[in-house]
């Protein structure tokens, strides 16, 4: 029932948008410890197109893992693309969607001792601009072919919210919340 390439596919598609020297140095698995798939999926990554990187990425977490978020996040200064995914929602019906609660996040450090609020004020717009244009690619992609035509990439609403530093390792940015939805025929 579950699509077991769900996840797999969701990092291929936002790797997208982060610089290949971003993508190599988080491969860090020692070979001795590497699970099955692991060589390819990097292989992958590493053979990505770069019509959709976003030159200002300079760290990407795609992760559910707080203790590995919280690491990447407070050992970086600059700006992060984080994926986090979650609650997979599986309705009734002859035609099964299978949804995925998404969250986008862009942010940087933003601290009292390194900034104004003009300064400040910049960098958010900055994040918010990455933001809209990784939701714009998302949109112009469910309405063509660039993603699988049984998966919707976006469903709206998308709720955007304001990320506060107390909560997100002096980071401030901008999160995107919303839903894609893949259909499985059973």
């Amino acid at each position: 029932m579950l699509d077991v390439e769900f996840i797999r596919e969701l990092l291929l598609y936002y790797a997208r948008f982060v610089p290949k020297k971003v993508l190599i140095e988080s491969f860090v698995q020692l070979k001795t410890d590497r699970p099955d798939g692991y060589d390819e999926l990097v292989a992958e990554l590493s053979a990505l197109p770069d019509d959709r990187v976003i030159s200002d990425i300079d760290t990407f977490v795609f992760s559910i893992n707080e203790k590995y978020l919280s690491d990447r996040i407070r050992n970086n200064k600059g700006t992060i693309l984080f994926v986090e995914y979650s609650n997979i929602v599986i309705p009734d019906g002859s035609v099964k969607e299978i949804g995925q609660s998404i969250y986008i996040t862009v942010a940087g450090e933003i601290t009292i001792s390194n900034n104004d609020m003009y300064a400040e004020m910049l960098k958010m717009s900055r994040y918010l601009d990455i933001l809209n244009r990784i939701i714009s690619y998302m949109d112009n992609d469910q309405r063509g072919d660039k993603w699988c035509n049984s998966r919707k990439v976006i469903v709206y609403p998308c709720n955007i919210q304001v990320v506060d530093p107390r909560v997100f390792y002096d980071r401030a940015g901008w999160s995107a919340e919303f839903k894609t939805v893949k259909e499985v025929y059973v």
